[in-house]
């Protein structure tokens, strides 16, 4: 049985890829005044989700797209952890490449979350982050799941505002949550 709270990631997935649905290229590369890349917001959320998920909870190498590593098939995005970071400038990244890092982290993501049971959700794990005060209590995968559903939701809700002042229609969040249930 699936957990609950992968469900509610899952659907913040789900959510984050239909307000972003429909965007050219150009449009998602722009940078608005005062305001993030559309490009930037994704691969900022996607690079919580391979930091926390997959790095920090699955052992795995951070993706390299999103770290700065040119080295074997990927093509750096010019970011970096620091990069992608809250209060960096935000500045625009190449869409195409973007998309290809969300599908690859939440392919590696998905294998941990289908296979996360009830009992998995307490156990804590030390962080290393940039959040200075989670450093000494650790994560569990319950507060990962909370925190990633949560930013993302935050996110979508950044980009629905801008995507109507464009005077695009990017629908209503969030969805049905169907995953939840």
């Amino acid at each position: 049985m699936s957990v609950a709270l992968a469900g509610m990631v899952r659907e913040a997935w789900a959510d984050l890829d239909r307000v972003v649905e429909g965007l050219s290229r150009e449009d998602a590369e722009r940078k608005l005044p005062n305001a993030s890349a559309f490009s930037w917001t994704v691969a900022h959320c996607t690079h919580m989700v391979d930091s926390w998920l997959n790095v920090n909870f699955q052992g795995t190498s951070p993706h390299p797209s999103l770290n700065g590593d040119t080295r074997g098939s990927h093509r750096s995005l010019d970011a970096s952890p620091q990069t992608l970071r809250k209060g960096a400038a935000g500045d625009a990244l190449d869409w195409n490449e973007v998309q290809v890092a969300v599908e690859e982290v939440r392919t590696i993501a998905r294998h941990y979350l289908n296979a996360l049971t009830e009992d998995d959700l307490d156990t804590k794990i030390d962080y290393t982050g940039s959040i200075e005060a989670l450093r000494s209590t650790g994560i569990s995968p319950r507060y990962a799941l909370m925190r990633i559903a949560a930013h993302h939701y935050f996110h979508i809700g950044e980009i629905a505002s801008a995507r109507v002042v464009l005077g695009h229609d990017v629908g209503d969040y969030p969805g049905l949550m169907k995953a939840c249930l």
